[in-house]
């Protein structure tokens, strides 16, 4: 009978001791978690790019991107946007991108009513270039917040060739 009450002792003690190792795991845990947020709930390294592209001319816009990278999809040939009229515009965001669309890109294209086009090749040092984020407006708003504007104007219409 001692045997037994000893035995039942010892599985009791031990079911204790996991019980509490559980805990000290969870709490090893979660304390972890909170520490790396910055108090707003998101990691402290996930910095957010805000990217918007204005149609400042009185033409329409197509904007061919090659080997775009945008919201998290990988797209393997080119990707278009449209910025059909004077005061249009695109808006896109990336999560610890500070590239213009999504780094992969190598080129783009701004074509103008499918008449005249500006080719733009990555690391071509022209003064604009809508691949380098140099060429656009903005910065920091907040902390792990950036905002960033690329207008296409009249100026770059007329730096467009004629298409062929």
């Amino acid at each position: 009978m001692q045997i037994l009450m000893n035995y039942l002792l010892y599985i009791g003690n031990k079911l204790k001791f996991y019980k509490m190792k559980n805990i000290i795991i969870f709490v090893i845990a979660i304390s972890f978690i909170f520490s790396s947020c910055d108090g707003t709930g998101e990691p402290m390294d996930s910095t957010w790019f805000y990217y918007t592209i204005k149609n400042k001319t009185t033409h329409n816009i197509k904007i061919k991107v090659f080997d775009a990278n945008m919201n998290r999809r990988y797209i393997g040939e080119d990707t278009t946007l449209l910025l059909p009229s004077l005061n249009s515009e695109i808006r896109y965001s990336f999560l610890g991108s500070p590239c213009t669309f999504g780094c992969d890109e190598d080129s783009a294209y701004i074509i103008f009513n499918d008449k005249k086009i500006i080719t733009y090749i990555r690391g071509d040092s022209l003064h604009r270039n809508i691949i380098d984020i140099n060429s656009w407006r903005g910065g920091a708003v907040e902390k792990h917040k950036y905002e960033y504007e690329y207008n296409i104007t009249e100026e770059d219409y007329k730096k467009a060739v004629n298409i062929k």
